[in-house]
């Protein structure tokens, strides 16, 4: 019988591809053996090392079918990746293409970007302007970080970007810790504000999710100007612009100024809630958390300014109107706060009128 060579197929196991027929030397009886010539002895007219070529020959070529075979399935399986690849990467462009076409798109596209999480708005209203506003930030700078690699973006739009995506996620969590766990009678004053009483959710859910968007715009004209090579990418901390380390060392600082801030006080409400904070770095400012929200927004705007001014000068409108409502929500936010806190605590607290006497309400020194 002849051997069966099988290859192995990586959809039914194993599968008979070809019969290799091997040939042997003809098997004679004893009597014959000596009337016969030698030739004759070993398949009629061969030599027993000519059979045996023959055989290795035929062995030979059966395994390179096996080969040949393998190599055409993992080719299949290459091509079959390739397609699903492609398909998969062209069902997640629409979202990621925010740094192509035109311009005016982008931050359209910023738009749709901030709106879905500002959507937890339609379960909790007051979410839209807590946990839906960390958590846009921390979109904005993650979908604009997954649009380009690190190399495309450079260093400088790299870590614009990349604190959103910290700044976000930090608020949009304490935040929520706060809401839920830490500052019950919070949520109680945000269920009072006229955002979380409107009657219709979608206008603030619309109208925060823009404010969000146009605030987090410059990392949107910073990574354009580099991706696209308008603005020269740097691959190191020298080779970045002094005016944009400073902008994004503020950038930073400011966040961990304002995490530092919204520490202090949880710890210091956590002992005593019936007193005010005035340890850590509320010995410096009333407000630290908010002076540090400030400083993160302005070294964003500052950051991407040469950006926004190469993309095209009309990109800094809609970041400095964010900017703009942002300080203007603040400067308000820390009055309003001064006012509560001095009716609750000056009579109450003896050295908190020495307190207010001694600090300002965002700038040590100044303000």
């Amino acid at each position: 019988m002849s051997p069966i060579v099988c290859t192995l197929s990586t959809r039914v196991g194993f599968r008979v591809t070809s019969f290799v027929p091997l040939q042997f030397p003809r098997v004679l009886a004893p009597s014959s053996v000596a009337s016969q010539s030698p030739s004759a002895r070993f398949g009629g007219g061969g030599t027993f090392a000519s059979a045996l070529r023959r055989n290795t020959s035929a062995v030979h070529r059966g395994v390179s079918g096996v080969a040949l075979t393998q190599a055409k399935v993992v080719q299949t399986n290459h091509r079959r990746l390739r397609r699903v690849s492609t398909q998969a990467a062209a069902a997640t462009m629409p979202i990621l293409q925010i740094l192509q076409g035109p311009a005016y798109l982008a931050i359209l596209k910023m738009w749709a970007v901030t709106v879905v999480p500002c959507c937890l708005g339609f379960v909790d209203p007051v979410a839209v302007f807590s946990t839906g506003y960390g958590l846009s930030c921390a979109a904005a700078g993650a979908v604009l970080l997954a649009s380009a690699s690190k190399t495309s973006l450079g260093l400088a739009a790299f870590a614009h970007c990349a604190g959103l995506v910290a700044y976000g996620m930090r608020l949009a969590i304490f935040l929520f810790w706060r809401q839920n766990f830490g500052y019950p009678e919070w949520r109680k004053r945000a269920a009072n504000s006229p955002e979380a009483r409107a009657k219709n959710v979608a206008i603030p859910v619309a109208l925060c999710s823009l404010f969000y968007a146009l605030l987090c715009s410059p990392a949107l004209w910073a990574s354009r100007a580099a991706v696209s090579g308008a603005m020269p990418t740097a691959a190191s901390l020298a080779a970045i612009p002094t005016y944009a380390k400073v902008a994004l060392g503020v950038q930073w600082f400011g966040l961990i100024l304002e995490a530092i801030g919204d520490f202090n006080k949880a710890a210091s409400k956590a002992a005593n809630k019936d007193k005010p904070c005035m340890s850590g770095v509320y010995k410096f400012v009333r407000h630290p958390n908010y002076a540090g929200e400030i400083l993160f927004w302005i070294g964003t705007f500052v950051a991407g300014v040469e950006s926004m001014l190469v993309v095209g000068a009309w990109t800094v409108a809609p970041a400095a109107l964010g900017l703009f409502g942002i300080l203007s929500l603040m400067f308000r936010v820390t009055n309003r706060l001064d006012e509560k806190q001095s009716e609750k605590y000056s009579s109450d607290v003896d050295d908190y009128v020495a307190y207010v006497k001694r600090t300002k309400k965002l700038i040590p020194f100044v303000y």
